[in-house]
């Protein structure tokens, strides 16, 4: 996701952009944290990442129970909800978006370091200052890498966004209309 890529490169980071699994197998010896999105399509990471001793976030955006008839964790598939509890049971650092997206998921399903950083979709400047800040300070405080010097910390950040997902979330009018 564009804000979260943005937000460690003006942190200091080196984050590498890897959209499928050759990119990522590629760059995954030149980076010491993965960073990914989606739990579900993580999994097969968590594999590569303890044979090479890697650190791994998963963050995404999981409703355990939605009354308005969305896709929630009880409406997935067999194999899409064992991938999510393998990816949320087996990664470094689980970070929610929200407190009741934490509290329903790690009520239901078994979580290794669930953290709570909410959306970096802010209106207000200050807000995302501060949120930048908390991040950086959460990750040098749960990953003691380079002794704490973010500019040789090297991040890669896995989108799995599709056209027909930036259609439905209305990402491109958003563009557009970001542009006018």
């Amino acid at each position: 996701y564009k804000v979260d890529y943005e937000i460690l490169n003006e942190l200091g980071y080196e984050v590498i952009l890897c959209q499928n699994i050759q990119e990522v197998l590629l760059n995954i010896n030149k980076v010491d944290i993965i960073y990914g999105w989606w739990w579900a399509r993580m999994a097969i990471y968590i594999i590569f990442c303890k044979i090479l001793n890697k650190k791994l976030i998963l963050t995404g955006a999981i409703h355990m129970f939605d009354l308005l008839g969305i896709d929630d964790f009880w409406r997935f598939n067999i194999l899409k909800k064992f991938l999510t509890k393998i990816s949320l049971r087996f990664a470094d650092a689980n970070i929610f978006i929200s407190k009741d997206q934490l509290q329903s998921i790690t009520t239901h399903i078994k979580t290794s370091n669930p953290k709570l950083a909410y959306s970096s979709t802010f209106h207000n400047l200050d807000k995302l200052t501060l949120f930048k800040n908390k991040k950086l300070q959460w990750i040098d405080n749960n990953f003691d890498i380079n002794n704490g010097y973010a500019k040789d910390l090297k991040i890669c950040t896995i989108c799995w966004h599709t056209k027909e997902s930036q259609i439905r979330k209305g990402l491109i009018l958003l563009m557009d209309a970001f542009l006018i």
